[in-house]
């Protein structure tokens, strides 16, 4: 957000929330619907088939969209195979690579317990939040009022916080 007052490009909480943080959006007075429809087809046919080999696009759009709407909680790989019609198995392979690729995040609770911290389920957050709005089509004013943008608030915060992380050199 910084970088867009910097820039002296001014938008409205909800314009920011979902039109996202990519400076291309900005720089070309794209519209986001169109932008991140083709972000994303160039994410699966260029980035994604190095990662891993889908054979199905469609049903791993489906699977992103479903991801979408399950921003912020716990995430379940057996409960969306049966949505998606592929098995759990594929279905964490497909999440490692928008791991790999730093469109998703996965946030482990925090317990105090290190054996429970292992174990218990994480929730997922998306990176980008004009991506994140995109895959509901989350465009028009009265569809931004319905969306959570709690879960989109959450990952702006996530991602601040990870940036501010103080970082330890490694000793030589």
């Amino acid at each position: 957000m910084e970088e867009l007052a910097t820039a002296e490009i001014s938008a409205s909480r909800d314009d920011l929330l979902v039109n996202g943080f990519l400076p291309r959006l900005y720089d070309a007075s794209l519209r986001p619907g169109e932008f991140y429809s083709a972000y994303f087809a160039t994410y699966v046919e260029r980035d994604l088939r190095q990662l891993i080999n889908v054979r199905d696009l469609s049903r791993f759009e489906a699977f992103m969209r479903l991801l979408a709407g399950r921003v912020g909680r716990l995430i379940n790989l057996s409960a969306l195979s049966n949505h998606v019609a592929v098995t759990s198995t594929t279905l964490g392979d497909w999440l490692s690579a928008l791991e790999a690729s730093f469109l998703v995040l996965r946030v482990t609770p925090y317990h105090e317990n290190l054996g429970k911290r292992l174990v218990k389920t994480p929730k997922l957050y998306f990176t980008e939040p004009g991506l994140l709005a995109w895959h509901p089509q989350i465009e028009t004013p009265a569809r931004r009022r319905v969306t959570r943008f709690s879960a989109i608030f959450m990952k702006i915060s996530l991602s601040s916080r990870r940036s501010r992380r103080p970082t330890i050199a490694a000793s030589k």
